[in-house]
C-alpha cells in the first residue's frame, strides 16, 4: 500500500513503512504487520485505494509511484482483522472502482467522493458511480466524506473542470444523497479547517443551509466521536458551542461571525487556556 502525503525530506521508503504507512503486498504481510499497527493503538484503519482495477499494470511500473495503492484483493482480510478488533475501516478511494472494491469488502467509510482522483487520460466513465453503487453503499450503512475542494479553487470550480464536476461529481454526490449514504464534511485542505469544504458545498448548491449545518455540525462530529454526547443543546449533552452574530440559515457565511466560544461549559477568551488550571491535590 502506498500513498501521498508530505513526509521528512530525509525519509526513505524504508522509514515510511512502519511510520506513515503500513505497506502490504500479499497476505503474508497483513499477517505479519496487523500486530504491530494494533501496538499503536489506532481509532481506525484507513485502506488506499487508487486505481485498483489497474492494480496489476501500475504495482511494479516506477511510473507509478505514489499512484497506485492496495492490492485489492486483500482489503476484505484487512476488514476481518479491524472487526475483530472493534475498528472501524475507512478506505480512500478515487474511482468507481476503487469505491465498489471498498463497499464489496464491507468497509465503514468512503475517504473521498468517488472522481476526485480525476485523470483525464482514463475517461470519465470510470469515475462515474451507478445508482445501484450508491444503494448498495446504503444497504451496508456506509458513509462518504466529500473533499470537494480537491476542485476547488478560490471558491470556484478550478478552470477546464466545470463540465466534468456537473457530468460526474455532482451526478455522485446526487446519486448518493437520494440512496441515503450519508455524505459528510471534510477535505484534504490539511492546514485549513472544514469551513473551506462547507462553504463549496453551499456556493455549489449542494445543500441547503439548514442541510449543511445539519451536517456540519451535528452528523460529522458525531461520526469522529460516536462516545460523545455532542451536536445538540438538550440536557447531559456536552456544553461546547458557539454564538453567531447572524442567523447562517439565512447566509452561511454567518458563521464566520463569532461573538462567543464555549467549550465544555468554559468560556474561552482569547489569550486566555480553554480550561481553570488543575488544583494540586
Amino acid at each position: 500500500m502506498q500513498t501521498l502525503g508530505v513526509v521528512p525530506a530525509e525519509w526513505t521508503a524504508s522509514d515510511i513503512d512502519g511510520q506513515a504507512v503500513f505497506v502490504v503486498q500479499n497476505l503474508q504481510d497483513v499477517r505479519d504487520k496487523w500486530p504491530l499497527f494494533l501496538a499503536g493503538k489506532p481509532d481506525f484503519v484507513k485502506v488506499f485505494l487508487l486505481y485498483s482495477e489497474q492494480h496489476d499494470q501500475r504495482k511494479d511500473d516506477p511510473a507509478y509511484q505514489y499512484r497506485r495503492g492496495i492490492d485489492p484483493a486483500l482489503v476484505p482480510a484487512i476488514v476481518e482483522r479491524a472487526r475483530a478488533a472493534k475498528l472501524t475501516v475507512s478506505a480512500h478511494v478515487y474511482t468507481a472502482a476503487d469505491f465498489r472494491t471498498a463497499v464489496d469488502a464491507g468497509v465503514d467509510q468512503i475517504a473521498h467522493l468517488p472522481g476526485i482522483g480525476y485523470d483525464e487520460k482514463l475517461g470519465r466513465d470510470r469515475f462515474r458511480l451507478t445508482d445501484e453503487d450508491a444503494l448498495r453503499a446504503a444497504r451496508q450503512g456506509v458513509t462518504v466524506i466529500s473533499t470537494l475542494t480537491e476542485f476547488y479553487d478560490d471558491m470556484t470550480v478550478k478552470p477546464g473542470l466545470h463540465e466534468y464536476f456537473d457530468d460526474v461529481i455532482r451526478s455522485n454526490f446526487q446519486k448518493l444523497r437520494v440512496a441515503g449514504v450519508p455524505v459528510l464534511i471534510g477535505s484534504d485542505q490539511f492546514r485549513r479547517t472544514t469551513d473551506v469544504e462547507a462553504r463549496a458545498l453551499s456556493r455549489l448548491g449542494l445543500y441547503t443551509n439548514l442541510e449543511l449545518l445539519q451536517v456540519w455540525c451535528v452528523d460529522t462530529p458525531r461520526m469522529i466521536f460516536p462516545d460523545r454526547r455532542i451536536g445538540s443543546l438538550e440536557p447531559a449533552y456536552e456544553a461546547s458551542f458557539l454564538v453567531l452574530e447572524g442567523n447562517p440559515l439565512d447566509h452561511p457565511s454567518n458563521t464566520q461571525r463569532i461573538a462567543l466560544r464555549v467549550k465544555s461549559g468554559h468560556v474561552l477568551l482569547p489569550g486566555n487556556p480553554p480550561f481553570p488550571p488543575l488544583k494540586k491535590k
